[in-house]
């Protein structure tokens, strides 16, 4: 089976404008992730997914890199990267290995996407990459500057995805899975996930990562942040 790598790079970022192209440590925000892609060693293509001429250009100036034009969505904004993900499945065809990738996790350890694939080869399940926590309190807000414990844990038995970095699924289960949520809109998942155990599936394999890894180029802040981990632990 093949493992074929899918890059969603959508040109119209809100927190962060034109965050995929946005120079980061010396190149595209984009071109970390696509060079992590074909560094490794399990995967056999790389696809980049995107609505935007300029990152499909920047894009093309990788030779092996095949380019996947979505539609212009009107909702893109609101849109879950289910949507743009199960349009490039569908447009590549057959069954393979999907290794998605997430231009906004750009710290990826060389191996990290080899280990994930190398446990789906074993496992033929679901694979994420995931942070041990060192302790983990998690408090549900209650409104009014009331909150309420509902996880106490110093056993350091919880995790915290980091599924940007890497995760891998098979095709065919992706097709199944997607339908299954009812929704491709962040808004209406984000209600559903505030009991993960009513989700279709909820149990993963996972490959664990740096807490240094965990953190997302989402907001102006946090996209500074980003390049400090990367001078500090990647360059």
């Amino acid at each position: 089976m093949k493992n074929i790598a899918i890059i969603p790079l959508r040109g119209g970022s809100i927190r962060v404008p034109r965050k995929n192209i946005k120079p980061f440590c010396s190149q595209p925000l984009m071109c970390w992730t696509i060079e992590a892609a074909l560094d490794s060693t399990f995967v056999d293509e790389v696809y980049v997914t995107t609505d935007d001429d300029e990152i499909e250009s920047i894009a093309r100036e990788y030779p092996a890199v095949h380019i996947i034009r979505r539609p212009d969505w009107p909702d893109a904004d609101q849109a879950a990267a289910n949507r743009p993900l199960l349009h490039a499945i569908d447009e590549i065809g057959g069954e393979f290995r999907i290794v998605t990738l997430f231009a906004t996790s750009p710290q990826r350890k060389p191996d990290d996407i080899d280990r994930a694939i190398a446990l789906h080869k074993i496992t033929g399940a679901q694979v994420s990459a995931m942070h041990r926590k060192r302790e983990t309190f998690i408090y549900r807000d209650k409104g009014l500057g009331v909150a309420e414990a509902i996880l106490t844990d110093k056993f350091k038995n919880h995790f915290e995805l980091a599924s940007g970095l890497v995760s891998v699924q098979n095709s065919n289960w992706y097709r199944w899975f997607v339908p299954q949520i009812g929704t491709d809109l962040d808004a209406d998942i984000n209600r559903m996930s505030i009991d993960a155990r009513d989700m279709p599936t909820n149990q993963i394999y996972y490959i664990e990562v740096e807490a240094w890894q965990v953190p997302e180029t989402d907001s102006p802040e946090e996209f500074e942040l980003c390049e400090l981990i990367m001078e500090r632990y990647i360059l």
